[in-house]
Formats: C-alpha cells, sequence, structure tokens
C-alpha cells in the first residue's frame, strides 16, 4: 500500500473502532489491546482480503508485533500472552462480524502462489469489485504471502518467483472473469 493511503486506512480504521477502544489523549489516538486487534480486522477487510487470508495475516502481524514488544521488554512475557490472546480474540470476532455469512477459505501458507492469485480473483468476482479494488487486494495478498514466505524461510530469489507467479495467476485469471481476452489462451 502506498504511504498515504496506509494513513488514510489507519485514521478510517481508527474512526471505525467504537469508544471503548478508542482514546483521544494530548492530541493524539490511543487503542487498547482488543482494540488493536478490531482495527488490524478492519485493515485487513478494507484492503480486499479474501477471510481466510485476511485471518491468517491478521493474527500473524499481531503475534510479531507482540514478540517485538516481549523482545524490547516493553511488555512481560504474561502480559505479551494475555494480551495477544485478547487482540487476537477481538480481531477473529470482529473478521467474523465483517465477513458475516462468507466461508474461511485457506490462508496465504496453505496454498501455491498461482492459487493465491486465483482466490483472489475469484473472490473479488463474486464480491463485484472494480479493477481497482480487485488491484488493491492481490497487493494486500501479495503483502500477506510475503510475510507467510518470509516465516517459510524462502530466501528473496524465491520470494520474486513467488510474487511474479501470484500476481501473473491472479491478474490473468480476473481478465478471464471479466471476459477480457488473455495472451496464451
Amino acid at each position: 500500500m502506498l504511504e498515504g493511503n496506509a494513513e488514510v486506512a489507519a485514521d478510517r480504521a481508527y474512526a471505525a473502532l467504537d469508544e471503548g477502544d478508542r482514546m483521544e489523549k494530548d492530541g493524539q489516538g490511543w487503542v487498547n489491546v482488543p482494540g488493536m486487534g478490531r482495527a488490524a480486522a478492519i485493515l485487513a477487510h478494507e484492503a480486499g482480503l479474501p477471510l481466510g487470508i485476511a485471518i491468517e495475516g491478521v493474527t500473524g502481524r499481531l503475534a510479531m508485533l507482540f514478540a517485538k514488544m516481549r523482545e524490547q521488554t516493553a511488555m512481560q512475557p504474561q502480559d505479551v500472552k494475555k494480551h495477544l490472546r485478547a487482540a487476537t480474540e477481538a480481531a477473529c470476532a470482529k473478521l467474523t462480524e465483517l465477513y458475516a455469512g462468507e466461508q474461511r477459505g485457506p490462508g496465504a501458507s496453505e496454498v501455491t502462489p498461482e492459487r493465491l492469485g486465483v482466490i483472489v480473483a475469484d473472490y473479488h468476482s463474486a464480491k463485484g469489485s472494480t479493477d481497482e479494488i480487485f488491484q488493491r487486494g492481490l497487493t494486500a495478498a501479495l503483502e500477506a504471502g510475503t510475510e507467510a514466505w518470509t516465516e517459510q524461510k524462502s530466501s528473496p530469489a524465491e520470494i520474486e518467483q513467488k510474487t511474479g507467479a501470484v500476481l501473473d495467476a491472479g491478474i490473468r485469471h480476473w481478465f478471464r472473469l471479466t471476459g477480457r481476452k488473455v495472451l496464451g489462451d
């Protein structure tokens, strides 16, 4: 996501939180632990991620965030576990609300790169998304995929190859779904 777009998305997610999850102090916006989880869920949904990819991405990012807090000794280990659980539970509840009635598909780490691209195209086709919204979702899926592949210890060259496969498969499938001619078919 472009930096300006990320800030706008974060501002919208903050504004969408319930009053109990956020507060203003000295002109700064603060979010409590469950609010962190709910904000992450809102950001994943607004980015256009299918449910399974959103769940894996949100829970993975929360785990990384709290692990960093533990490493920086900003939080005691027992508090890290408690707060990670609270944030994750809040995120999953918010994802369930935002994706009401949708089936959970696989996460980015559970499928091939080509399948990841096709899943995103199918999801956005079913939603009636525009090209722009599909592109946002594909970009967010690439971020989730990159995180998953990094966690799986893929090399930078492998990640680059997988990124190309996601883009190629996703865009080709999107074009087919939207009735456009695809070279090589």
